[in-house]
């Protein structure tokens, strides 16, 4: 997903999301969202990320939550 700053996003997957800068080529890895999950839904204003249900990679269960983080800073 697009993030501010010219900055990529790549989460819902089985491990920690990761957040490009696609004018460097560096990455950075992030240890979101607190639970892993896969197959969630991922959105991004100029504020806030969000990440929302998908499948918890520990107990394969539906994920009936919702985690917000700051955009710049994924804290």
């Amino acid at each position: 997903m697009t993030l501010p700053g010219g900055k990529v996003g790549v989460m819902c997957g089985d491990g920690e999301a990761v957040r490009i800068d696609a004018a460097s080529g560096t990455s950075e890895a992030f240890p979101i969202p607190s639970v892993h999950r896969t197959g969630c839904a991922a959105a991004a204003t100029t504020r806030h990320l969000v990440i929302a249900g998908g499948t918890l990679a520990t107990t394969g269960a539906v994920a009936d939550t919702a985690e917000i983080y700051d955009a710049a800073s994924w804290r």
